[in-house]
C-alpha cells in the first residue's frame, strides 16, 4: 500500500523506520536515500537542540521522507515544540494510562480535536505562507500521533490506552519493559514476550499500529510475525555493526 504515514499505519502496512539519534542532517539524508518508510528523530536519548531538530527535519523534508519526533516528555510544551518546527508526529516514551495519551492527543491537535497552541508562523505553518484554514485543517488530518508503552504498569491500562481516538500507533519499548518487570537486558524472557503480544493484540483489536525496536535486519520477520507491522531500527546500530565489521575482516588479513 502506498499513501501518507499517517495512512499506512492506520492501515497496519509493513512498514520499516529507523531511530536517528546523532543530529546529522547529512545522515538523515543518507537514511531517507537508502529508503526507510519514515524515521524518528530521538530526542529522548539524542542530544539535538530545538533549532538542530529543525535542521533535520529540513533534510528528511529534503530527501522526501516522512520523520517524526520521539520527545522527552509528553508536556504540552515539548509537543507544540516538536510539532512547530515540522514535525509530522510525535512519538512520546514512557505512557501509562489511557488519560495521559488523551492529554497528548490534544497538545497535538488543534480545535476541535485538540487545543493544541495556534502560530502560522513557524517552520510547520510554512513561516506565515500558509492560510491559518489551510494550516489548521493539514495539521488535523496528518500528523501523526504514536505513544511509547515501556512500562509494566501500562498493561494495566492498554486497552484504553490503545482505544484512544486519533491516536495512530503504539511502540513497544522491550528494553525497558524488560527493566520494568524486573529482567533487565532480558528482551526473549517469557515475561517480555507475553507484555510484546498483549501490545500487539491490543493494538490490532483497536485497529491502530503495533511497532517496537528490532535489533538489526533478520529480526524484522519475527517482528512482523508477533504482529508488529511497523519495525523500527537503530542507525546508531547499523552504523557500529557496520564499522565493527569492517574493522574486524582487515585485521583478519593480518599485517
Amino acid at each position: 500500500m502506498q499513501g501518507s504515514l499517517k495512512q499506512r499505519l492506520r492501515a497496519r502496512d509493513n512498514v520499516l523506520g529507523c531511530f536517528m539519534t546523532m543530529p546529522s542532517p547529512a545522515l538523515i539524508e543518507v537514511a531517507g536515500y537508502a529508503g526507510f518508510d519514515f524515521l524518528v528523530l530521538d530526542t529522548e536519548h539524542g542530544v539535538a537542540s530545538v533549532e538542530t531538530l529543525e535542521h533535520l527535519l529540513r533534510a528528511a523534508s529534503a530527501v522526501g521522507v516522512p520523520a517524526i519526533v520521539r520527545t522527552v516528555g509528553s508536556t504540552p510544551g515539548e509537543i507544540l515544540r516538536a510539532l512547530d518546527a515540522g514535525a509530522g508526529g510525535i512519538l512520546v516514551p514512557h505512557v501509562v494510562t489511557a488519560a495521559q495519551t488523551r492529554d497528548i492527543v490534544a497538545a497535538a491537535f488543534y480545535p476541535p480535536i485538540g487545543r493544541r497552541g495556534f502560530s502560522a508562523s513557524t517552520r510547520a505553518g510554512h513561516h506565515g505562507f500558509l492560510s491559518a484554514k489551510e494550516h489548521i485543517e493539514r495539521t488535523n488530518s496528518d500528523i501523526v500521533v504514536m505513544v511509547q508503552i515501556e512500562d509494566a504498569e501500562a498493561l494495566d491500562d492498554v486497552d484504553g490506552i490503545v482505544g484512544t481516538p486519533h491516536l495512530d500507533g503504539v511502540f513497544l519499548g522491550p528494553a525497558d519493559m524488560a527493566m520494568s518487570l524486573g529482567h533487565p537486558g532480558e528482551l526473549s524472557h517469557p515475561e517480555v514476550l507475553a507484555a510484546g503480544r498483549r501490545v500487539a493484540e491490543a493494538c490490532r483489536a483497536a485497529g491502530i499500529t503495533a511497532s517496537t525496536f528490532a535489533r538489526d535486519t533478520a529480526e524484522i520477520a519475527s517482528v512482523r510475525a508477533n504482529g508488529f507491522s511497523a519495525g523500527i531500527l537503530s542507525s546508531v546500530t547499523l552504523i557500529t555493526t557496520a564499522f565493527g565489521t569492517a574493522v574486524r575482516g582487515v585485521r583478519a588479513l593480518g599485517d
